[in-house]
């Protein structure tokens, strides 16, 4: 809940209650709803005010006028609302003392409501006393002391009934503010915390609080008194809360134990971050009034990195210029800062980005970096890394390109990992010196046996035959050749071996695809005899290939029967294969009407393509299949009806096949009057397609016959009509495909038969 809705419910509870409106007994849940919202208030207080407090100890002890302003809202805000969550709890327990019925010890002393209640009242009270602390350090003269001494007297009356340490603290940090205006306040500041130091009786965390907050309130008791607090802090087996290690930190920043300072953010990694980011923000500050060389003077090391972390974290380009400002003084020039300027400023100025990672991994080596965990050589590798796409628009930097190479080469002590010096056949490539990355992969295929040796000579192979450019350069012989040494080099390599069997199943593929490609039935034969040599386990290269030379030759219903074994149903690698296969086999669909588990292939294969990818065209494919076959069954028709309508209103739709389906789809509904409009339509349409008047093709044949005989099947049919419609098709093309020809014979046989009625 925010800050003012809380306000706002306080408000309307104590109102109502000072207005008689609750004079009910006090419950159990009325006691509970102001616990709680007390410790609302102090969550949101703290969440609120957290970098303010943070700021007022960093800076040591002040605020700019727009911060003191801020912190006086929210401390302002919380007061009024811990008031008045104050006066309703006391409204209610002074309802409780009052009540005299003989049920109170069962109400509220066994229950312990009212000591929960009281108990309750106290902490509201101590959070009051805490928020006005900090309202008072965003006033000045007397109102400031107006506040402090009103302070003093709550914090009297609580001692009354509590006896916190936590409360003694706050009345020293009182007295330290009182001390300002009458320094007589200075000594009972110090009384007071010596001797909660001292105290046995009390927490340790609270003793040593104590001790924290003399030094950064009055100073060191004695000289070395915060290096040996810290010290204690270091071998001391509970945990501080962040705060008070900040507190630590501030103080040590602010007396010049550098040393100290390094030894704690890295004993308490949790402050790196709220601490960076105050030293990031004031280095930002001096930079904008113009004064950021004279903090810089004053600025550690320690300090540079915390803020070169936190400039990493945020992962933001807006303090690059302070970065670069920063490394420009040596001192400054670390490993963490040269890093965080690289990876910052990589995307304007790439070049100087990887001069500047080269010399972080160079310092890296000789002195592991405290808060930089790479190591020299992951540093270098990365550059590596960086490099590929930056050479690649950077043609001009090969000389560069050697050198990241050499130094990651030193910094690896020769162990490069062989994927890296792929990298840099890239680098070479991209910057025009083809005869140095050539030479890397010319000596990993001679001297290297393994993976990457094989993979060099699989480049080599496949820089000759991939492209048709680089094929036109071959005689057929040599291409012949080079696949021949592909051939030999797919023997070498294990499909037990993940990467192996990874680069084996590439190199079946373009070795497949290449002779396939040449659309010669010598070549395509060439890769049957060669898949027959593999096992069908090696998978989709083996079956898919095998459905691409069936496809090739014609053979459909076998190029259907591998591509299903080809293709991963739970994924779509081959979805696109699959549905290449049966937009081929769509044209021609007629020819195998009769053959419904061919179909049923197809249906499969469509099916998976539309699901991998989902396109107009996939799902006009998926509900021609799906009409053809339906059998009738309605509820597969209404699929393949369902599909064309969502695809209808799509611009880039095929309008003619979009008819052609709709009008398969009629004929199975038996509306065969509709139907037959929408094959007049589309033989319409291809009529004006044809290249003369006396051809028509296989299209306008099938959208013909259709026409014809969903005319034929419909109540308005005429049979004279219909055998006239025939015999002038007949009479009118000399050429006319099989398969219409001998659906047209039979169609008119049928019709004389029902004109004669026979």
């Amino acid at each position: 809940m925010k800050t003012e809705e809380l306000i706002l419910v306080g408000g309307l509870v104590f109102l109502l209650c000072t207005a008689g409106l609750c004079d009910n007994l006090p419950t159990a849940e009325d006691i509970e709803s102001l616990s709680q919202s007390t410790k609302e208030a102090h969550d949101a207080f703290s969440r609120d005010s957290y970098q303010l407090r943070l700021r007022y100890n960093y800076a040591d002890k002040s605020l700019t006028p727009h911060e003191r302003d801020q912190l006086e809202k929210i401390a302002k805000t919380a007061s009024d609302l811990f008031g008045t969550i104050a006066l309703s709890q006391q409204d209610l327990k002074q309802k409780i003392e009052d009540y005299q019925g003989e049920d109170w010890e069962n109400k509220y002393g066994n229950t312990k409501l009212w000591r929960k209640l009281t108990t309750n009242l106290l902490e509201t009270k101590y959070n009051k006393c805490q928020v006005d602390y900090y309202l008072a350090l965003t006033e000045d003269g007397p109102e400031k002391n107006k506040i402090l001494n009103a302070l003093l007297d709550n914090i009297k009356s609580l001692s009354n009934s509590s006896k916190s340490p936590g409360l003694l603290i706050l009345k020293a940090k009182t007295y330290s503010l009182l001390s300002h205006t009458n320094p007589s306040y200075n000594i009972l500041a110090k009384k007071l915390l010596d001797e909660l130091a001292e105290r046995f009786d009390v927490a340790r965390n609270i003793s040593f609080t104590a001790k924290v907050e003399r030094i950064n309130l009055l100073g060191e008791k004695e000289p070395g008194h915060l290096r040996k607090l810290s010290g204690e802090l270091m071998v001391s087996s509970w945990e501080p809360d962040t705060e008070l290690i900040l507190k630590i930190a501030f103080l040590q920043r602010r007396m010049g134990q550098t040393q100290d300072l390094e030894k704690t953010v890295i004993a308490w990694p949790k402050i790196q971050q709220p601490l960076g980011t105050l030293i990031l923000e004031d280095l930002n500050n001096a930079n904008r009034a113009n004064e950021l060389d004279k903090t810089l003077e004053k600025l550690s090391v320690v300090e540079a990195e915390l803020a070169a972390q936190t400039v990493w974290r945020e992962r933001t380009e807006k303090h690059v210029p302070l970065m670069k400002a920063l490394i420009r003084n040596k001192k400054f020039r670390t490993p963490l800062t040269l890093y965080v300027t690289a990876t910052r400023s990589a995307r304007d100025q790439p070049i100087k980005s990887m001069k500047l990672l080269v010399e972080a991994s160079q310092l890296q080596q000789q002195k592991q970096n405290n808060f930089l965990t790479l190591s020299a050589s992951k540093i270098a590798e990365q550059t590596a890394q960086y490099a590929v796409p930056i050479f690649d628009l950077h043609k001009n930097q090969c000389d560069f390109a050697v050198e990241i190479f050499d130094n990651y080469k030193k910094l690896s002590d020769n162990t490069m990992d062989g994927k890296i010096q792929y990298y840099y056949v890239d680098i070479f490539e991209n910057c025009g010196n083809k005869d140095k990355a050539n030479e890397i992969l010319k000596n990993l295929a001679t001297t290297d046996d393994s993976f990457y040796g094989k993979t060099a000579k699989f480049d080599l192979i496949l820089n000759k035959i991939n492209t048709p450019k680089s094929r036109k350069k071959l005689t057929e012989k040599e291409i012949l050749e080079y696949l021949e040494k592909l051939k030999v080099l797919i023997s070498t390599l294990s499909n037990s071996d993940q990467k192996e069997n990874k680069l084996r199943k590439q190199a079946i593929i373009i070795y497949c695809r290449t002779l396939l490609g040449s659309g010669k039935e010598i070549d395509t034969n060439t890769v049957l005899k060669f898949l027959d040599t593999l096992e069908p386990s090696e998978g989709a290269g083996y079956n898919l290939f095998k459905s691409k030379a069936m496809m090739q030759l014609g053979k459909f219903r076998d190029a259907a029967n591998y591509m299903q074994k080809a293709v991963d149903f739970n994924n779509c690698q081959n979805g696109r294969n699959a549905i290449g296969l049966v937009g081929n086999v769509i044209w021609e669909i007629d020819l195998f009407e009769n053959d419904l588990t061919f179909l049923q292939h197809c249906k499969k294969l469509a099916a998976y393509g539309y699901k991998c990818f989902g396109t107009e065209q996939n799902a006009l494919i998926l509900a021609e299949i799906f009409i053809l076959t339906a059998e009738k069954q309605q509820d597969k028709l209404l699929k393949a009806e369902k599909l064309l309508q969502k695809i209808a209103n799509i611009e880039s739709v095929n309008k003619r096949v979009l008819l052609r389906c709709r009008a398969r789809l009629m004929a199975e509904q038996d509306k065969f009057e509709e139907a037959a409009k929408l094959w007049a339509k589309i033989s319409s349409m291809l009529t004006t397609a044809s290249p003369s008047e006396n051809t028509r093709s296989w299209a306008w044949w099938r959208a013909k016959y259709y026409q014809l005989y969903c005319w034929s099947r419909s109540s308005t049919a005429k049979n004279a009509d219909i055998l006239h419609n025939i015999e002038v098709l007949q009479n009118s093309f000399a050429s006319v495909p099989q398969l219409w020809a001998e659906k047209l014979s039979l169609l008119k046989q049928r019709t004389n038969e029902l004109e004669n009625g026979t």
